[in-house]
């Protein structure tokens, strides 16, 4: 279950907007879907980000999600750094 606590950790890394659209998209590509095959909808991954459900794969594409941002974030600044280097 995310709480306040992982929920303030989470918009750390996600942003404080768009994050639940991303996450959507990441359980698209995964795969994850209802029984019935369809996707689950915008308020059901809103319910488990504010922790009023549960949902183990939903909640783990969340951390996945924000480890996924950081490494971006990561991989931009590393790539900065080095044109600064060669053009200081």
């Amino acid at each position: 279950m995310i709480t306040n606590k992982h929920r303030k950790l989470l918009e750390e890394e996600l942003g404080k907007r768009g994050h639940i659209a991303y996450v959507m998209g990441l359980a698209k590509a995964e795969g994850i879907t209802k029984e019935n095959g369809m996707p689950y909808s915008r308020p059901f991954f809103s319910l488990v980000y504010t922790g009023k459900k549960e949902h183990k794969q939903i909640e783990n594409l969340f951390w996945a999600a924000a480890i996924k941002k950081k490494n971006e974030r990561l991989e931009l600044e590393a790539i900065r750094k080095k044109e600064l280097q060669q053009t200081g």
